[in-house]
């Protein structure tokens, strides 16, 4: 769900009232508008308190800020784990569920993390000497997709439409570049 015009107007009153030294103005409105407004109004107002309460905020926030912290909130809600506690629940359902049987994990960032490395048979197959590189490895494998993830779900509607008009079209970006190096004394 978005948020229309008119649910949008008292954040930015409320963030004129929290940093008072911020004039603004109808283009900064529109700007911020542009950016924040696919995400629900329930969801921006709770990020933007949240920003407000940090002690490290003294300034009116951008409005990427308050974007991030939206998502924040929902990847904390969602229970998203980190790198390490993907690491423990994969050590946890080999304990369970040995080699010859594939657990489902709490979250499917794991599995993807877990084929990036070769895949749950070759994990449990590995050699307990391997374990340091194997958690590096997976740890790696996690925060990679855990990042596209993020991108994915961050990504402006407005931009996905324009993307996706790209889509698969890499090579003939790359055709149609100029590919000429600028060195010292080329620069005009």
């Amino acid at each position: 769900m978005t948020c229309t015009r008119t649910e949008f107007a008292p954040l930015i009153a409320l963030l004129s009232a929290l940093y008072p030294e911020r004039k603004t103005d109808p283009a900064m409105i529109e700007a911020y508008y542009a950016i924040l407004s696919d995400i629900d109004i329930e969801l921006l107002k709770a990020a933007t308190l949240q920003i407000a309460a940090s002690p490290e905020t003294n300034f009116f926030p951008r409005a990427a800020a308050i974007r991030a912290a939206a998502f924040a909130l929902v990847e904390t809600a969602s229970g998203t784990p980190n790198a390490d506690d993907a690491w423990d629940e994969v050590m946890k359902a080999i304990g369970k569920f040995g080699m010859y049987r594939k657990p489902e994990f709490s979250d499917p960032l794991i599995q993807k993390a877990l084929d990036g490395i070769g895949g749950w048979r070759t994990l449990c197959m590995s050699d307990e000497s391997e374990t340091s590189y194997t958690r590096d490895a997976f740890k790696k494998s996690f925060a990679a997709m855990l990042g596209r993830a993020r991108t994915d779900v961050r990504m402006l509607p407005q931009v996905r439409a324009i993307v996706a008009r790209f889509a698969g079209n890499g090579p003939a970006l790359a055709a149609g570049s100029s590919t000429k190096r600028i060195t010292k004394g080329d620069e005009r």
